[in-house]
């Protein structure tokens, strides 16, 4: 599923040439997510202990 609309996004951001400012955004999104997952595992065991 994220594959298909990874791969639309790269094609419609890759038609107005704007085809580094997508990877950064990409790097930028993958950064977030990471910390929202050791947020969320740290509060996690926060709250178990």
């Amino acid at each position: 599923m994220m594959s298909k609309i990874r791969g639309r996004l790269g094609l419609y951001f890759s038609r107005l040439g704007l085809f580094l400012p997508t990877h950064f955004l990409l790097y930028i999104f993958s950064i977030c997510s990471s910390q929202t997952i050791y947020f969320y595992t740290f509060s996690r065991l926060s709250s178990g202990v």
